[in-house]
């Protein structure tokens, strides 16, 4: 009879397993639905993975899984839970527009903006279609269309607190945050237990940074705000990553004696890296904040975990470096890493033809291998297949003195000096008998820059603005053109604004205002000015980077340039940074001058680095008086010969003459600040 029984149970196993799995199924449904109200979101989670387990073929446990997935931060778990229930609902509203909000988050907004429309057609008045159509356009940057289908959405929908709060981001966005703050208020009045409240609080607060004239205040009352947030729901990430931010910025008035605010940042850093080890963000701010700390084995290994799981990441990839360079040895592993990567993209980019970032790369490599034997071999064939020979002959020196026995150096070495002994500058006595230039004859522009301002109140990377100033001014820097105002003189300027200004917080940036022009005078003479100065502002979104610059005359008091442009993904800092140094180089007039005068011909101070060629006429500058015109018959990398076309030449040229290069205007000689 017993075993009759047993048979007879095993029977129904075999005959009713879908109803056995669907009733288990269903409890762990019913908990996660639970715990996903209570906003308890990791019970959640847990209770719908384990209906999926006993019933993978569930709407409702997919649904929730994606739900509570989302709210937890697990974007790609979401993903694929939304996607799975569409599997089974194709029709199904919420999987719709989670599915759709992700997609945006995404930078898919095309996809996104067709799923929702698509399923609007069916039902156009679906109040989770018509929220999830505004934060799609919000997040695309079609700030004030959000807001007109919010406004139209009004007479639609029920104003629930999800409707006010997504309204509420749709004021902040269009810049409208007295309607903005009044919405907020009252939700926190009304729904005191939510933190998404005090949340959406914090971002006001951090948009209102730029307008604020106590920006201290600002964002002290922000931190109780945020804390507020987290003591209502410990687990709540947002609240952690906007407290993160919070925490920079104030962390700029800690002493470095006691810098709480930075190690409470790294604390927040660090707990939802346990929840999200592979977050590229957290990841950067880790190393940011652990160099603050001065950790440098902490920085070091965030970076290389950064670029291990964003390679794209410029501004990353260009704060490491700048990291590596001031703080690790030649032969640590993250510099090693960086250099070799830059490199490699110096030899992809040369064979694409882009050689203005083929070159950033490789003097980025430089600084950071710079003894590295591949670096070596791809120096010296760049300079000899662009003529410099110059830049060979003090590569040749430095590479003799670090391998005294290697006689194939010393023979390049030899056959090189040997051509540079035959230059203008050599024969006419410019150089030293090692061959270094005396580049005290050369009379280049001089220009200062300041960093980019941020077009929004609180980027996402504490020092964007720093990093992309620096990398303007690193691509500045190889313009033979002009001099960039570095080093010393540049740090004691930039320490000078800073007293006079106060701490630039949450950056380390120096941004342009009108009377910041006075502290440039500091050590010159007012016939020797800083003339050109450059400033602008930055946006940072995902992968791309835009950057606006324009370059200012001291002596016109005219802009005599704007450069806008942006770049994505790969090369994105290299290639904008190239760009307006360039532009920078060429809209600023050459200043040429004499600076010998011999038998039958001058030497002029400008060359083949200056973009000038054989056979271009020179004018010599006199005022009153008709100006003299030379053309060039021998030209260098710096300097030039030119014989004059008047007779009579040698009694009105004299050394330091002004020179323009016909075509192109050169500094006008008087000073006159604007």
């Amino acid at each position: 009879m017993a075993l009759i029984l047993k048979l007879f149970v095993f029977s129904l196993c075999l005959t009713f397993p879908i109803l056995s799995q669907e009733k288990e199924a269903g409890e762990y449904i019913l908990l996660g639905d639970k715990f996903l109200k209570e906003k308890n979101y990791r019970e959640a989670l847990v209770n719908y993975k384990s209906a999926l387990i006993k019933n993978s073929g569930s709407i409702k446990a997919n649904l929730g899984f994606a739900k509570s997935s989302l709210s937890l931060g697990s974007r790609l778990d979401a993903e694929i839970g939304f996607k799975r229930t569409l599997e089974l609902d194709s029709k199904n509203k919420e999987a719709i527009a989670g599915l759709a909000e992700i997609q945006a988050d995404l930078g898919k907004f095309k996809e996104a903006e067709e799923l929702l429309e698509s399923s609007l057609k069916e039902e156009p008045y679906n109040p989770e279609l018509l929220l999830a159509r505004a934060s799609v356009l919000l997040k695309a940057g079609k700030n004030k269309l959000a807001l007109i289908k919010l406004e139209e959405a009004k007479k639609r929908v029920v104003q629930n607190y999800e409707f006010k709060l997504l309204m509420a981001r749709a004021y902040i966005a269009n810049q409208n945050f007295k309607k903005a703050n009044h919405i907020v208020d009252e939700l926190i009045s009304k729904h005191p237990e939510n933190p998404n409240s005090f949340n959406q609080k914090a971002i006001l607060n951090f948009e209102m940074l730029k307008e604020s004239t106590d920006a201290h205040r600002l964002m002290k009352e922000t931190y109780t705000i945020l804390h507020t947030a987290l003591a209502l729901d410990g687990d709540n990430f947002e609240s952690k990553r906007l407290l993160i931010k919070n925490l920079l910025w104030l962390g700029k008035y800690d002493s470095s004696e006691n810098p709480e605010k930075y190690l409470e940042a790294k604390k927040y850093t660090q707990d939802l890296l346990q929840d999200f080890p592979n977050d590229p963000y957290l990841q950067y701010i880790l190393g940011y904040v652990s160099h603050k700390l001065n950790q440098g084995e902490e920085s070091a290994e965030s970076y290389l975990k950064l670029l291990e799981l964003q390679e794209l990441n410029e501004l990353g990839r260009f704060s490491a470096e700048n990291y590596a360079v001031s703080k690790l040895n030649e032969y640590h592993a993250l510099r090693t890493n960086l250099g070799k990567y830059r490199l490699e993209r110096y030899r992809f980019t040369k064979k694409e033809f882009l050689y203005n970032e083929a070159f950033f790369h490789l003097k980025r490599a430089e600084k950071l291998i710079p003894n590295n034997n591949e670096l070596k071999q791809e120096l010296a064939e760049y300079y000899y297949s662009k003529g410099e020979l110059y830049q060979l002959l003090l590569f040749l020196i430095r590479s003799r003195d670090n391998n005294v026995d290697d006689m194939k150096i010393h023979n390049r070495l030899e056959n090189v000096f040997h051509k540079f002994k035959q230059t203008i500058v050599f024969r006419e006595g410019f150089t030293d008998q090692t061959g270094r230039v005396n580049f005290s004859i050369r009379t280049e522009p001089e220009i200062f820059v300041f960093d980019p301002e941020p077009e929004k109140g609180l980027f996402t990377y504490p020092d964007a603005s720093l990093q992309i100033g620096n990398a303007v001014k690193f691509a500045l820097s190889l313009e033979p053109r002009l001099k960039l105002i570095s080093g010393a003189e540049e740090k004691l300027i930039r320490d000078l604004i800073k007293e006079k200004k106060g701490i630039e917080a949450y950056t380390e940036s120096v941004y342009y205002t009108p009377d910041s022009l006075s502290y440039l005078n500091t050590q010159r003479k007012r016939d020797n000015i800083i003339r050109y100065i450059a400033f602008g502002t930055f946006a940072e979104e995902k992968n791309t980077i835009s950057v606006k610059y324009k370059l200012y005359d001291r002596v016109s008091g005219k802009i005599i340039d704007t450069i806008s442009t942006k770049a994505v993904n790969r090369n994105a800092l290299a290639e904008i940074s190239m760009r307006i140094a360039k532009r920078i180089s060429l809209a600023i007039p050459l200043d040429a001058r004499i600076i010998k005068i011999n038998q039958d011909r001058v030497i002029v101070n400008i060359g083949s680095k200056d973009g000038i060629k054989k056979d271009h006429t020179l004018e010599v500058i006199h005022s009153g008086t008709e100006n003299i015109k030379m053309k060039i018959v021998s030209i260098d990398e710096y300097v030039s010969e030119a014989v004059p076309e008047n007779l009579d030449w040698k009694k009105n040229l004299s050394l330091k003459d002004r020179v323009v290069v016909t075509g192109i205007r050169v500094n006008e000689p008087d000073y006159q600040e604007k």
